[in-house]
């Protein structure tokens, strides 16, 4: 059977291992407090050193879920332009360079126009309906077409 000084010294057992826990819990949650303070310092600089950048590269329009700053960074114009006007269905030149240079897309010391010109000759996608003004379309003659591979027959 236990005796008062076992049980005793059970209880003293389990107070310094839970006091020792609630130590390096404590220990562990000024850590942590440093260095959420230290994130939330380099997001506010992060922010506004973007913030400034956008404005140097004249790109107002606020970010938006579907739209945000970053969304064309790294795709060819061809890609970017197409995001745009698979979203909007139709769309002018401005429109599209407009909504490209939102997304962070990169003309460089390029034209936009020119770029954007380049990029929709030959696209199969893209029908012109006015002097300044183009349509999505989502299938094309080349996309319906029976394609048979060669030694296969339908």
């Amino acid at each position: 059977m236990y005796t008062n000084g076992d049980f005793l010294t059970g209880l003293d057992a389990l107070i310094k291992a839970r006091s020792e826990e609630l130590t390096q819990l404590s220990n562990q949650k000024e850590q942590l407090e440093a260095k959420i303070t230290r994130l939330t310092e380099w997001l506010r600089q992060a922010e506004a050193l973007r913030d400034a950048e956008l404005k140097q590269r004249g790109i107002t329009a606020p970010p938006t879920p579907s739209t945000g700053h970053y969304q064309f960074i790294g795709m060819t114009a061809r890609q970017a332009y197409r995001a745009v006007l698979r979203e909007r269905k139709k769309a002018s030149k401005t429109e599209l360079i407009e909504a490209l240079k939102a997304g962070g897309f990169q003309f460089g010391d390029k034209s936009p126009r020119r770029v954007l010109q380049f990029a929709m000759i030959g696209d199969p996608h893209v029908k012109k309906l006015e002097e300044d003004s183009y349509e999505w379309q989502e299938e094309t003659e080349r996309d319906t077409r029976d394609v048979t591979l060669p030694g296969f027959s339908s």
